[in-house]
């Protein structure tokens, strides 16, 4: 059984507080249903999705108009296309890099052609080798709904990261700093938790396993830093 997570700010986010319920119900299901892939595009019969959400037909195909004229989700040729669907995925995993790419090739090239000619949009999928994206020189650069964040944003974030946190984790003894592994790591928590201190975070986490419980041979610090990370920001907004 596959799984899918949904954001716990859905329901307050700019766009979809404002959709109906049954738009909403509609946004969710393209996000959940069984066939959706790591790439966020897959084929849907149209008749399964209505039989599955209860929803007819014809209000489903006047919702995804309102969904592709939004620029949020397309429905090309019986393919659904989930734009910024990659943006939640932990791409600084390479076997969650290798199926998004895997899933990727099997989109038809021309619905990537009419995606692009009908709507101006460009799919870019991170490189399952070095975990990076690449957006084609004229993609949307609307960063609510691009499917990889521009990349300027990410050459800012990076070198942030260069200057705050980075020495952090050097200091970590056992700690096995990778540039570009943790490059990865860190702008993947950005999605997540954008609006949290990502600096302050890993700062108690470095005091941690400096202070109380050293970093071991069979440890897995990057995954420890994520469920840190996790931790810390659902603590915080228990708080609130």
């Amino acid at each position: 059984m596959k799984m899918r997570y949904i954001s716990t700010k859905f329901w307050s986010d700019g766009y979809t507080s404002n959709l109906d319920p049954v738009e909403k119900l509609l946004f969710i299901y393209f996000f959940t249903n069984e066939r959706v892939t790591l790439a966020g595009a897959y084929e849907l019969p149209l008749k399964v999705a209505a039989a599955e959400t209860g929803i007819d037909r014809e209000m489903i195909e006047k919702i995804l108009r309102r969904f592709s004229e939004d620029r949020k989700i397309f429905y090309i040729d019986g393919w659904i296309i989930v734009r910024n669907f990659c943006k939640y995925q932990s791409t600084s995993n390479p076997k969650i890099r290798k199926a998004i790419n895997d899933a990727a090739e099997k989109i038809p090239k021309e619905v990537i052609d009419k995606l692009k000619a009908d709507y101006g949009v460009s799919i870019a999928y991170p490189s399952p080798m070095d975990g990076q994206s690449h957006l084609d020189s004229d993609s949307d650069k609307d960063s609510n709904v691009d499917v990889v964040a521009p990349s300027k944003e990410k050459d800012t974030f990076i070198k942030q990261c260069e200057k705050h946190i980075f020495p952090l984790l050097k200091e970590v003894r056992g700690y096995p700093f990778d540039k570009g592994k943790d490059a990865s790591m860190l702008w993947d928590l950005k999605q997540y938790y954008e609006e949290k201190s990502l600096t302050a975070i890993i700062t108690k986490w470095v005091l941690h396993v400096a202070h109380v419980r050293p970093l071991t041979a069979s440890d897995d610090p990057r995954s420890q830093i994520m469920r840190w990370v996790a931790a810390s920001c659902s603590r915080d907004e228990l708080a609130e």
